[in-house]
């Protein structure tokens, strides 16, 4: 994906006079509590996908944290089948409280866009692989 690719997207995911999300993948967790209300990035693998009725547990590996994401029909603008257990992916996702949860807050993934594990790796910053005539031999 070039460059130009990226900015596109990140215009098109982005509303009228909101705010451009923080990427929080190497954040705390107690970080990523203190974005409640605000819509993150969040890149990583997903480890596992639980499906339940009417929603599914969206299990995302990061570079620091396993996260459990939650993904619903009614404010996730995707289909849950895009997604497949170990791909990687870059998450949108609201920050909302839940008193049911054990830290007090719940990820509800808006959107998923899969990547190459290469992006990951750089955290958001593309690696681009470089032409054999250009390598140092």
């Amino acid at each position: 994906m070039s460059s130009m690719n990226i900015q596109e997207n990140r215009k098109e995911n982005r509303t009228v006079g909101q705010a451009e999300p923080v990427s929080v993948s190497g954040f705390s967790l107690e970080e990523i509590g203190q974005q409640i209300g605000k819509e993150v990035f969040l890149h990583g693998s997903i480890y596992k996908l639980r499906r339940m009725s009417g929603f599914a547990f969206v299990l995302l590996r990061t570079g620091r944290h396993v996260l459990q994401c939650v993904y619903s029909p009614e404010f996730s603008r995707f289909a849950l089948e895009e997604l497949t257990e170990e791909s990687c992916v870059r998450i949108r996702a609201l920050v909302a409280a839940e008193e049911r949860s054990r830290l007090g807050w719940e990820l509800q993934v808006r959107r998923a866009v899969p990547t190459s594990l290469l992006w990951i790796i750089s955290a958001g910053r593309p690696i681009w692989p470089r032409a054999r005539s250009s390598t140092s031999r």
